[in-house]
């Protein structure tokens, strides 16, 4: 393989990443470590992982050692470049690249540049933009068991384009909400609400994963799934509901289940559920989870 310019780096965890500017070089670090552990730990050899948004590849190239296809989603000319190579030199040989913005019909439309912030709705920032494909998710990939989503506000419209894959596949998301990032939340104010009305008619649930991702499973495989990938979801739940908590000035258990944990502090009660989130049903309840999240102002 020859490389005619940049240089090839080596990130963190051992995979390579070409690097052209300083955006490439994003993959490189210990970014969204939450996210990248939950997508690892719901990973098995016959599940297909769709990376939406994938811009140069961090969430491509280590998916693809984990599921058995990869489907990477990216409009923008630039970032494609990049990540066709990172899928190169890393022998990724399972991902299939869509030169498509996922959108809720099939059209061509502007997404306006701003490195990996880039996306098709404007912000007053946004100068230039390019006219890409769009296509509909349902289009564009044939099945679906883990979905990532990063498409710098326009999750919405993602969502509208895929109704079949959401009520056949039931796949889990993982959607980074742009409503709760400061340089997105006048721009797209009240997108995750309609995402969450949207999202729970269809029977979904919404895990508090970081304060900009949540994970979405459909309620009968919270139900189902008691397995180590959603034990470590509902734990990071759980922890950040108690975080939250103490940020809003309330009692680190205000809203919990049970009360084992009663005489306990806070880290010794983080220490201990993972031990209690098999046999305790309360906890995976998914009524329980909406509303214990709506009561502590997570959505």
């Amino acid at each position: 393989m020859v490389v005619i310019m940049g240089e090839i780096l080596v990130s963190w965890d051992g995979f390579k990443f070409y690097v052209e500017s300083e955006q490439h070089k994003d993959p490189l670090y210990k970014n969204e470590m939450s996210v990248l552990n939950v997508l690892t730990s719901l990973a098995s050899p016959d599940k297909i992982f769709v990376d939406v948004g994938a811009g140069v590849g961090r969430y491509t190239i280590r998916m693809s050692k984990q599921y058995k296809l990869v489907y990477a989603i990216e409009p923008i000319p630039d970032h494609l470049k990049i990540l066709k190579k990172n899928i190169e030199i890393n022998n990724a040989k399972n991902v299939i690249v869509l030169p498509y913005l996922a959108y809720d019909k099939r059209d061509t439309v502007p997404i306006y540049l701003k490195a990996l912030s880039s996306s098709p709705i404007r912000r007053i920032d946004m100068k230039e933009c390019i006219m890409v494909n769009a296509d509909r998710l349902d289009n564009l990939v044939h099945k679906a068991d883990v979905i990532k989503m990063d498409v710098e506000g326009s999750e919405y419209i993602v969502l509208r384009g895929a109704e079949r894959l959401l009520k056949t596949d039931k796949p889990i998301l993982v959607i980074e909400h742009h409503d709760f990032r400061p340089d997105w939340r006048d721009a797209i104010k009240g997108t995750f609400q309609k995402i969450f009305n949207y999202l729970t008619s269809l029977n979904y649930v919404p895990l508090y994963l970081t304060y900009v991702h949540r994970c979405w499973i459909y309620a009968d495989k919270i139900k189902e799934m008691i397995d180590e990938g959603l034990l470590y979801l509902l734990w990071k739940h759980w922890l950040n509901i108690c975080y939250l908590n103490l940020k809003l000035g309330r009692e680190w258990y205000h809203g919990l289940p049970r009360t084992w944990w009663w005489g306990y502090d806070f880290t010794e009660f983080i220490e201990e559920l993972p031990m209690h989130l098999p046999e305790e049903e309360e906890w995976s309840d998914p009524q329980h989870i909406l509303r214990i999240s709506k009561e502590v102002k997570v959505i």
